[in-house]
């Protein structure tokens, strides 16, 4: 049975082998898009929307309308180290 969540592809690697490959190569400061996962990976726009809200609700991303921005954990820490010693 086909997940729902998945479209067809013609690549024999799987749809989610395709998207970590994909977020692991993508650095602090690039964007991403849901139609840009869609298209090279074959999951479903609502599940690729759901997988990329989910890493911006974790700090992994920031969310600007329809595009995903890849956030540098490092400068995301300092940020969160600086206030604290401030306070």
């Amino acid at each position: 049975m086909r997940d729902p969540g998945v479209m067809m592809s013609d690549s024999s690697t799987s749809p989610w082998d395709r998207l970590q490959e994909i977020l692991v190569t993508v650095t602090p400061g690039q964007t991403v898009t849901v139609d840009d996962i869609v298209a090279e990976t074959g999951l479903s726009p609502e599940t690729t929307r759901m997988v990329l809200d989910g890493l911006a609700k974790a700090g992994l991303f920031e969310r600007r309308d329809d595009q995903f921005i890849r956030r540098s954990l490092f400068r995301s820490a300092m940020t969160r180290f600086e206030l604290a010693v401030s306070r």
